[in-house]
């Protein structure tokens, strides 16, 4: 399954970061991006990686020193939240100033690509965090392979106003960020910058593994030249990438040895091991959260339509701890999990 949305250039960047990243500190360091500090032989790193605050962003593989140098960053170093808050508003990391001289209304595109419940449960669920490490690492090999696939089909720089000198082929760039939680979103409006923002809730979620990937609005030519995505592409083959998605997890997995089976109705690879009341168990909850919120605001003498989206945000979270309070909901989503699932719940996947 793949879903898309748009950035627009005119957002506030931190916002927007803040959202991916989950709020979440500065990584230390990036791994992948450097040859001398691979993976460990037990595999810890690789472990700490996908379930600790190492993974929590990462640039695609691949990025040319061209590419990094038009969107002003360093590729050989995770992605700070003032960079993405940067390259998130269409301009450079480093010097603040435009890509290129061409306007843009939207600087990138969110593609969401997201398993089965099952899958997410068998890595919830695992026996070790190695196991559940290595489902997050064949869920991060599809969802590369996906994208390097749209990459290839997107990567065309329009030439001229609105494409009509043609187009030429060239590089383009993406950050991902690996979320596993699925929480109710509500949309805020900025009535100042007339801009909407999505926004996770602070309430208790369902456990969802799903992998964002921010890709930027431009494409870089052999010759430098810095164009825009063919955006045409992305609505009417969006049903196709997430095919492809779906078929690469299924290769994945079975290369771990978890048997799989294709649901037609859902359009998703379906772990074989995982009762369908099981999947059921963890649906998603009910969330009046914005209704909360505008009570929360009121009640303490503010207009929700006029606040600012930094506000809102700050009414969210003291909506969201009251409500969580009061239902004396669990504060930690895994010990919530835990007590949620089924009587006698065993995943042994034997990798």
């Amino acid at each position: 399954m793949m879903s898309f949305r748009k950035i627009s250039a005119a957002c506030n960047g931190s916002i927007v970061a803040a959202y991916f990243v989950e709020g979440a500190a500065d990584p230390v360091h990036d791994w992948r991006r450097d040859p001398g500090r691979q993976p460990d032989a037990d595999g810890e790193r690789l472990t700490n990686y996908y379930l600790g605050r190492d993974g929590r962003a990462s640039y695609n593989t691949g990025m040319s020193r061209q590419m990094a140098d038009v969107l002003g960053i360093d590729r050989h170093v995770a992605p700070t939240t003032a960079t993405l808050a940067a390259v998130f508003e269409g301009k450079r990391a480093d010097t603040k100033e435009a890509w290129s001289k061409a306007n843009r209304k939207i600087s990138a595109y969110d593609l969401t690509l997201a398993p089965h419940k099952s899958v997410t449960l068998i890595a919830e669920f695992a026996q070790s965090k190695a196991e559940s490490a290595a489902i997050w690492h064949a869920m991060q090999q599809a969802n590369d392979a996906t994208m390097s696939y749209v990459a290839d089909v997107m990567g065309q720089a329009r030439r001229g106003k609105g494409g009509k000198a043609g187009a030429q082929k060239g590089e383009v760039a993406w950050t991902s960020y690996r979320h596993r939680t699925s929480r109710p979103t509500v949309s805020l409006h900025d009535a100042l910058k007339n801009t909407t923002y999505i926004a996770e809730t602070p309430t208790g979620g369902d456990p969802h593994m799903h992998i964002h990937n921010t890709l930027y609005n431009l494409v870089v030519t052999p010759g430098g030249h810095v164009g825009s995505l063919d955006t045409k592409q992305l609505q009417s083959r969006v049903l196709e990438f997430g095919a492809y998605f779906q078929a690469r997890l299924a290769d994945e997995l079975r290369r771990l040895g978890i048997e799989t089976r294709y649901d037609a109705k859902e359009e998703a690879v379906v772990v074989a091991g995982v009762p369908q009341h099981v999947s059921e168990a963890f649906s998603s909850r009910t969330a009046e959260i914005t209704r909360q919120a505008r009570a929360y605001a009121k009640a303490h003498g503010h207009d929700w339509e006029t606040m600012r989206v930094e506000h809102k945000n700050r009414m969210l979270k003291a909506a969201s701890l009251a409500h969580r309070q009061k239902k004396n909901e669990s504060a930690d989503d895994v010990a919530s999990w835990q007590e949620r699932a089924p009587c006698g719940l065993d995943l042994q996947l034997g990798l």
